[in-house]
């Protein structure tokens, strides 16, 4: 059974968008995943922020709780345009990169800087 066009470009939880992230992450043919230090990682640190469709917002705390960073997920059909906003004070106005990842491989097909320090 397909999906239609609408459910396939909505996110359906929070989950799901977590999966999308750290697929990108390991995906070995991404330079965004090059340094990731995964030790460091802990799904658990992850909250939902905003959710409307094909839009979904995250914020990810540091597992010591200080500090963190928002990421933006937004389903465009066979992309997704993932805005990464460093710190917490950056979300939402100063947004610093932006990623189009297509979603059949996760690979990031361009890289944009959005803002510099």
């Amino acid at each position: 059974m397909e999906q239609s066009a609408q459910e396939s470009n909505t996110w359906s939880s929070m989950d799901e968008a977590i999966q999308f992230y750290e697929s990108v992450y390991q995906n070995p043919s991404n330079e965004i995943g090059k340094g990731f230090i995964w030790a460091n990682y802990d799904r658990k640190c992850w909250e939902i922020v905003e959710h409307n469709g094909n839009r979904i917002v995250l914020h990810w705390s540091n597992i010591g709780g200080a500090g963190g960073s928002y990421d933006e997920f937004i389903k465009n059909g066979d992309t997704t345009d993932l805005i990464f906003y460093d710190g917490n004070i950056s979300y939402p106005r100063d947004p610093s990169m932006k990623y189009t990842i297509q979603n059949s491989n996760h690979k990031v097909i361009k890289t944009e800087e959005l803002w510099k320090k």
